[in-house]
C-alpha cells in the first residue's frame, strides 16, 4: 500500500494522494507505459497561504512513484515553485497554465 503523501494545511495535498493511490492500481504494463512516454521527475514545491512550505517527487522516469520531499540522490527533471493556491487552481483547470 502506498504511504501517506497528505500533509496538512495544503489544499493540494489530497490530489498528490489521488495520484499516489491511482499508482498503487496500475499494471505493471501501464507503469512501463508512463514511464516510457513521460521520462522526466517532477519537483512541486509549494507555499501554503500560512507561509509553510512542502515538497512532492513525482518520478516518472524510475516509478511511477510520487513521494514527500525530495529523496536523497534524486536529480529532478523539472522543478515547478508555486503557491498552494495557484497549483490547485492550476491542478482543478480554474487556471491557465499558459497564460501569465
Amino acid at each position: 500500500m502506498q504511504q501517506s503523501v497528505t500533509v496538512a494545511g495544503f489544499a493540494s495535498a489530497p490530489l498528490f494522494q489521488q495520484i499516489a493511490d491511482g499508482v498503487g492500481k496500475l499494471s505493471d504494463a501501464e507503469k512501463k507505459d508512463i514511464v516510457s512516454k513521460a521520462k522526466a521527475i517532477f519537483v512541486i514545491q509549494l507555499k501554503s497561504k500560512d507561509g509553510k512550505e512542502q515538497q512532492w517527487t513525482l518520478d516518472l522516469k524510475n516509478g511511477p512513484a510520487i513521494s514527500l520531499g525530495v529523496p536523497a540522490g534524486v536529480k529532478p527533471d523539472i522543478v515547478m515553485i508555486l503557491s498552494d493556491a495557484d497549483f490547485s487552481d492550476l491542478s482543478s483547470g480554474k487556471a491557465n497554465g499558459q497564460v501569465t
